[in-house]
């Protein structure tokens, strides 16, 4: 692999495109998980056509790509692309660990849903009853439930001129994305089960899955670790994160998360009531895209198809996961640039062979 490297930057000494780890025994994890499950699709060529011309049209240096399937990583589908300055300084590869962000929040809330510890949470009761806090000064707050804040329904946003959380709608009754709700999710369970978020985690996730380079803050060492990079390709200083939250500090490889896709799709299979209930619609998203929310997870159906899937948006980092349940087939992208879900969405076509109408949704294509 190293006189690979050596032989491309020798031949592109300004813009250089890294192809690595295209079978994952060559990428030397075979060892970390089940064999591939063998598919006709030669994946590698797809992505290695389409993706570095994504990556320079967008300024986006790196990107990490696999797809999976209920056997977990699929043969000739987990591949990584480095570019410009970033190829010869520190090169992507699966082991590289970039900011999920906001892939943290379907995968606490499988571990929060799939926990049996004491005393068991109840869904549609009143969190304050469970945190035994009053959670905001509206009235409207005291209602709010868990599954509520799993589905982004409890109209619960933060107002930062006030300096306080707001009740912006009835709970229950309209769709709104809120990171805040996460947290009081997870402040929630912390406190019931008197475990660290970690904890939590760690303890539902089967070891199966092995999400060894998986961590809430960023990992002690810098050198797995990517450098986010603005749209316009230039690098930025890293969020220094020091408290760990489910909603926006994940920190993961697409190894690692590509692994809990594939669990999702084998749990969903083999018939979990659980993870079926994470993707059973709850609030309707966008009825054009035909997007909704279920527990955890955005919801679109398609052409008899169910899909789920979720986005990370970090500065310098965005992130795609999805899942068909009718293809058994997943598809996770990580990338280090602020243009990454441009890339992203483009590459979903290439696994799922259709350009969905819901990779049109405004948070799947940000402008901050």
């Amino acid at each position: 692999m190293a006189q690979l490297y050596s032989s491309i930057l020798r031949a592109s000494p300004i813009v250089v495109v890294l192809v690595v780890g295209v079978l994952m025994e060559a990428a030397g994890c075979r060892d970390e998980q089940q064999p591939p499950a063998p598919r006709d699709k030669d994946w590698s060529a797809a992505f290695s056509k389409a993706v570095p011309a994504l990556m320079a049209e967008f300024s986006v240096p790196g990107v990490a790509l696999a797809v999976v399937d209920t056997s977990g990583l699929v043969e000739k589908g987990v591949q990584t692309f480095t570019r410009g300055q970033v190829a010869a300084a520190n090169p992507i590869s699966y082991k590289t660990v970039f900011e999920g962000a906001s892939l943290g929040k379907p995968l606490f809330a499988y571990a929060f849903l799939h926990s049996d510890r004491l005393p068991p949470v109840d869904i549609d009761a009143p969190i304050e009853d469970h945190l035994g806090l009053s959670i905001t000064a509206d009235e409207a707050g005291r209602s709010i439930t868990a599954r509520q804040l799993l589905s982004h329904t409890s109209g619960l946003v933060y107002a930062p001129r006030e300096n306080r959380r707001l009740v912006e709608s009835p709970p229950g009754k309209k769709w709104k994305y809120s990171g805040l709700g996460y947290v009081i999710l997870q402040q929630t369970a912390e406190k019931t089960w008197n475990a660290s978020l970690e904890e939590l985690v760690n303890v539902v996730l089967p070891d199966s899955l092995k999400m060894s380079r998986t961590s809430w803050l960023p990992p002690d060492t810098t050198a797995d670790r990517t450098v986010g990079h603005t749209r316009a390709g230039a690098p930025l200083r890293s969020t220094p994160w020091t408290v760990p939250s489910a909603a926006s500090t994940l920190h993961t490889t697409v190894v690692d998360y590509g692994r809990f896709v594939a669990r999702m799709l084998a749990d969903i299979a083999e018939g979990d009531s659980v993870s079926l209930r994470m993707i059973q619609p709850q609030v309707d998203v966008d009825s054009q895209l035909g997007l909704s929310w279920g527990l955890g997870w955005a919801v679109a159906e398609d052409a008899g198809d169910t899909l789920f899937l979720h986005w990370g948006s970090n500065p310098g980092y965005k992130s795609l996961a999805i899942g068909s349940t009718k293809q058994n087939l997943g598809l996770v992208v990580l990338t280090n640039g602020d243009n990454g879900l441009e890339v992203a969405t483009r590459i979903v076509p290439l696994v799922f062979g259709k350009n969905y109408d819901f990779l049109q949704f405004y948070m799947l294509h940000p402008d901050d």
